[in-house]
């Protein structure tokens, strides 16, 4: 992910912390020390099927800006991105 974000230009990332080898949690850090200021901030919204193992300020802690439950409710993550894309 780290490699397609430094190669392109993305607007948003959607990603399970639970997932990725590593994992997901050190995906999103390795993005957030990107020495490329706009790639390093680029909005992370975590995708969960477990929320309850985590809060909101957990989840902003490990450098995701939202999160999302699954099953996902796509109306409301498309109102998050629109929400997040704006503040951005």
């Amino acid at each position: 992910i780290v490699d397609t974000i430094e190669k392109n230009d993305i607007d948003i990332v959607l990603l399970n912390p639970n997932i990725l080898m590593p994992n997901g949690k050190s995906c999103v850090k390795a993005i957030r020390s990107m020495s490329h200021e706009k790639k390093a901030n680029i909005p992370t919204i975590a995708i969960t099927g477990n929320p309850f193992k985590h809060s909101l300020k957990q989840f902003q802690k490990m450098g995701f800006n939202a999160y999302s439950e699954k099953p996902i409710n796509f109306e409301l993550l498309i109102k998050m991105i629109q929400e997040i894309c704006k503040s951005n």
